[in-house]
């Protein structure tokens, strides 16, 4: 049985500690689709903003370490490729839920729903202070001497710190009889439920040994800084605490970190509570003389690994999602270059979480630049000292304007002028735009007198600028429109919005490759479960159509042509039987627009309702290509269509492209009350003549006189008030409106 998932669905999963990233899938016996799951921060909870989907029957959570594929769209096909701790299930799915570790759902009302309370309740004499994360959005610290409570999310860090009252020692965290830590602070992973726990104090007997204000020369200290650490004691001798590093003694009381990490510290003394703290030590950033490296700090990112994605423009790259990175410490991580990067630095860099869906833009790599996950250039650039350096695009278009990045130490170099040299020329603007093809040199030149300091020779190679632009027609497609390509940088599923413009009048949606030629792309209605097939990079403008679903749930595409309207409504007379549309008052018009114009030109013109038949006489010399029969509102006498508060028009017919079956003597027969309810006809047996001009006041038939014998000429409330046979003068008629008649031919004359 399938199941459909509800619009906009929320996923939630706690994954277990040793998973890298989560990701989520659904499908069905011959198709699925994956979806990374975000990590919300602070926690080990991630979540996913499902689309709609329906027809699936399975869903499967994995962990994503590295990127996956397998034989098959089948999620049966996919279970080998998966890795470890991969789970699978058919249950179905709800609007918020939360994925648990037997594979069931849990539905919750809200995302709040995971946030559960923490209780600390205090025995003896003390004050605790506990601090976590909510779901709320806040991270949350409340310190008491009795009970203390926060509200923690599902998987959160739960720290939770101790201090005895004068003439009390802590014995420890309890859960009940069982002893969790018997150290001052204590922390752990809020659980899906309500937790409380104990914190024991008890009252010192005399002379019994107490330790107290353990501090360390430094909290967060660099690998190879040494750490002095001191506590006090109260009956009891000082050169006899003993210090340990994760449990491991060490000489005296200093300690020189050797690697990156956080570790506990204890002070420790024979019949007295022991006292702990945290140590962070971190790598400090170097940049050796012709290193090639870069750094990503992780600080606002959080994500749990950093990988680099590097490459050179049309040359060498490594496989996604990259190179795994070092971490350094206070959230900063290193990737150095090797193999291909040992010696020549690569053109471009995309940190990223280990391929599960988060990564940057495509940054410009400045060696020793430190980036985040918002930055476009670096936030800062480690160099070694007295190093300049330069970043410029490997390769650039011309028209391009390209920033010039001159990177050096200012302390060094105070009082020197920095300048740019490109091909011998030396400029001070840190601007270029080539505007011809060929090969460049530029350095970044500094000076302060006789003393000159260069970085070293950049070559860019500056190609033609191009665009091609594809289209995809906005009748049959979906409302917002992607595309997403690859074979050239590009951006992750589900791609880039298109934007919308008219080509001849129909509506088309757009996208511009500017010196880009990917392998191929995909049209997708925004990651909401439908996209097209593969299609084939172009290298000249091309317009598309959606063809009919496949088997494979995809839409083909056909290539169109799209070509100018032909045909054009010319002067004379058009004809319409409003059938239906004939009660209440109602009048007349027909709506003109050339579909061939952007803008759009057009023009109303009012029908004349004569026995059952309404005619319109068109007599501007404008060609238009299309035309729409309005019904309108006898309220109201202005021929324009309706606004916010003004109904003029009460039916119409849908665009009406000009033809040959339009014309002279044709009609249009309105059938029914819908846009679309008309048919074309033919006026039998017309008795009109050819037609019927007025100059200098005189109405003149052209042609045969008519069955009727007589050309007619009323006035506004339909009362004849000239005849004749060939000609009538109407200069003797009064100022107004009259219409000149000769069977179903008719013109309207001003005096």
């Amino acid at each position: 049985m399938a199941h459909n998932l509800a619009n906009n669905s929320k996923m939630y999963f706690a994954k277990p500690d040793d998973w890298q990233a989560a990701q989520f899938m659904l499908g069905h016996s011959s198709w699925s689709q994956g979806y990374p799951m975000a990590k919300i921060s602070n926690t080990k909870l991630y979540y996913k903003n499902m689309p709609s989907w329906s027809g699936y029957t399975e869903w499967i959570v994995f962990e994503q370490s590295s990127e996956w594929g397998g034989e098959g769209n089948k999620i049966d096909n996919r279970m080998p490729w998966m890795g470890k701790h991969t789970t699978k299930g058919t249950s179905k799915l709800g609007t918020c839920q939360l994925l648990n570790d037997n594979g069931t759902f849990t539905t919750l009302s809200s995302y709040t729903a995971l946030n559960f309370n923490q209780n600390v309740t205090v025995e003896g004499e003390g004050t605790i202070s506990m601090s976590s994360y909510a779901l709320s959005g806040d991270n949350t610290t409340k310190a008491s001497t009795g009970t203390t409570t926060v509200s923690a999310a599902y998987t959160a860090t739960v720290k939770c710190t101790a201090t005895a009252a004068d003439g009390y020692q802590f014995l420890g965290w309890y859960d009940g009889a069982t002893l969790l830590s018997s150290n001052t602070t204590y922390s752990y992973t809020a659980p899906n439920e309500v937790k409380t726990i104990t914190a024991k104090f008890e009252q010192l007997a005399a002379n019994t040994p107490v330790l107290s204000n353990f501090v360390a020369s430094s909290t967060n200290a660099k690998v190879g800084e040494t750490v002095t650490f001191t506590c006090e004691i109260e009956n009891g001798e000082a050169e006899n605490i003993v210090y340990k590093v994760n449990d491991e003694a060490i000489e005296g009381n200093s300690w020189t970190p050797a690697a990156v990490g956080v570790y506990n510290v204890s002070a420790n003394y024979e019949g007295a509570v022991s006292l702990s703290l945290e140590v962070v030590v971190y790598q400090e950033p170097v940049v050796e003389q012709g290193q090639i490296i870069a750094f990503f700090d992780n600080t606002t990112s959080g994500w749990s690994t950093v990988t680099a994605y590097v490459w050179t423009d049309g040359g060498a790259a490594t496989s996604w999602p990259g190179e795994a990175c070092t971490y350094l410490g206070n959230n900063l991580w290193q990737w150095v270059g090797a193999g291909n990067w040992a010696t020549s630095a690569p053109a471009k860099i995309i940190f990223n979480n280990g391929g599960a869906g988060a990564q940057t833009a495509d940054l410009i790599f400045v060696n020793g630049g430190v980036y985040n996950a918002t930055s476009t250039d670096p936030i800062e650039v480690i160099l070694p000292d007295g190093v300049v350096e330069l970043s410029v695009p490997a390769e650039v278009f011309t028209g391009d304007e390209v920033a010039l990045h001159a990177y050096y130490d200012e302390t060094i170099f105070a009082g020197y002028t920095l300048t740019f040299v490109i091909n011998g020329v030396e400029q001070s603007e840190a601007v270029w735009t080539p505007t011809e093809v060929g090969t460049y040199e530029l350095l970044a030149k500094l000076t302060k007198g006789d003393a000159v300091k260069t970085s070293e020779t950049i070559v860019v190679t500056v190609k033609q600028s191009f665009e091609v632009t594809v289209y995809l027609l906005k009748e049959g497609a979906w409302n917002t429109t992607c595309i997403y390509y690859w074979g050239a940088p590009g951006e992750s599923w589900p791609g880039t919005a298109m934007g919308t413009t008219q080509v001849y009048g129909d509506d088309y949606f757009y996208f511009t490759f500017k010196n880009i030629k990917p392998e191929a792309f995909i049209f997708n209605n925004n990651n909401n479960g439908e996209q097209t097939v593969d299609i084939p990079a172009v290298s000249v403008d091309t317009y598309y159509k959606l063809g009919a679903k496949n088997s494979e749930g995809k839409y083909p595409v056909e290539v169109i042509t799209p070509a100018p309207y032909a045909e054009t409504i010319v002067k004379g007379d058009y004809y319409l039987n409003p059938g239906p549309w004939e009660v209440d008052e109602a009048w007349y018009a027909v709506y003109l627009f050339n579909k061939n114009n952007n803008p759009v030109t057009y023009t109303w013109v009012e029908g004349w309702l004569t026995n059952h038949m309404v005619i319109f006489g068109y007599t501007g010399e404008e060609a238009y290509t299309h035309m729409i029969f309005c019904r309108m509102n006898p309220a109201y006498n202005e021929m324009a269509w309706n606004d916010e508060t003004v109904e003029r028009v009460w039916n119409q017919t849908e665009s009406i492209a000009y033809g040959t079956d339009k014309g002279a003597w044709s009609i249009c027969n309105i059938t029914g009350w819908e846009a679309n309810n008309y048919e074309w006809g033919v006026i039998e047996n017309p008795t009109a003549l050819d037609r019927i001009e007025t100059a200098n006041g005189i109405a003149y038939a052209y042609g045969v006189v008519s069955a009727e014998g007589a050309i007619e000429v009323y006035n506004i409330n339909g009362v004849v008030v000239a005849r004749g046979n060939d000609n009538i003068d109407l200069r003797a008629l009064n100022a107004g409106v009259y219409i000149v008649r000769n069977g179903n031919q008719v013109r309207k004359v001003v005096r």
